[in-house]
C-alpha cells in the first residue's frame, strides 16, 4: 500500500518521493519507526512532509486506515504533535474478492486530496465492478483482438496461453 501511495504522488505531483522498497529494512519486528528515528531521516533527505499510515482490521471484513501528515515548523523542525493532521476512514468494506491493497486503490485519490500537496493531475482509477465470463476462445487469434478487456481477462488469457505451451522438459518426456 505504501507503493501504491508513493507512486501515486509521484504522478499526481512534482514532489520528488523516496522509493519505499528499501523502508522495511528500517524497521523492528513491530515495523514501526520511532518519532525521532523518522525525524532524522527526514531531516536526511530533506523531506517537507512526513507521511505515516498505518492500517488494519479485525477479521470483520473492515479495515481502518490512519494516515498522519506532518509538516516541518517555522524553525524548520519536525517536532512531536506540532503541525500534525490525521484522516481516518474507519469500516471500509473488503472481501477475498476485493482485498484490502485494491480497496485501497480506489481511496488513493481521496486519501490524496487529504495531503498538502500540489496536484498536477487527476489519476485515473478503473473499478470493474464484475468479473466478465471467462471462457476458452474458439480461436487463439481472438484472444488478441479485444484492447479493451479488463485486467482480469487478459491474466485469464495469459494463464491459458501457458498452458498450451510445453516447455523442453515436457517435450523431452514425450519420446
Amino acid at each position: 500500500m505504501t507503493r501504491y501511495l508513493a507512486s501515486r504522488i509521484k504522478d499526481a505531483t512534482d514532489e520528488k518521493i523516496p522509493d519505499p522498497t528499501w523502508w522495511p529494512a528500517l524497521w523492528d519486528k513491530t515495523r514501526i519507526l520511532d518519532d525521532q528515528e523518522i525525524y532524522d531521516l527526514a531531516d536526511l533527505i530533506k523531506a517537507k512532509i512526513i507521511i505515516k499510515g498505518y492500517v488494519g482490521h479485525n477479521r470483520d471484513e473492515k479495515m481502518k486506515l490512519t494516515v498522519i501528515i506532518q509538516s516541518r515548523t517555522e524553525h524548520g523542525s519536525f517536532e512531536p504533535g506540532i503541525n500534525t493532521t490525521q484522516s481516518e476512514w474507519q469500516d471500509t468494506q473488503f472481501s477475498d474478492e476485493h482485498p484490502p491493497s485494491e480497496v485501497f486503490l480506489g481511496m488513493l485519490d481521496e486519501i490524496i486530496s487529504k495531503l498538502p500537496l500540489k496536484s498536477k493531475r487527476q489519476h485515473e482509477v478503473i473499478v470493474y465492478k464484475e468479473t466478465p465470463e471467462l471462457l476458452i476462445p474458439e480461436k487463439i487469434q481472438s484472444i488478441f483482438q479485444n484492447k479493451a478487456d479488463p485486467p482480469i481477462v487478459s491474466a485469464y488469457f495469459l494463464q491459458l496461453l501457458g498452458m498450451l505451451f510445453q516447455s523442453k522438459q515436457q517435450q523431452m518426456s514425450i519420446f
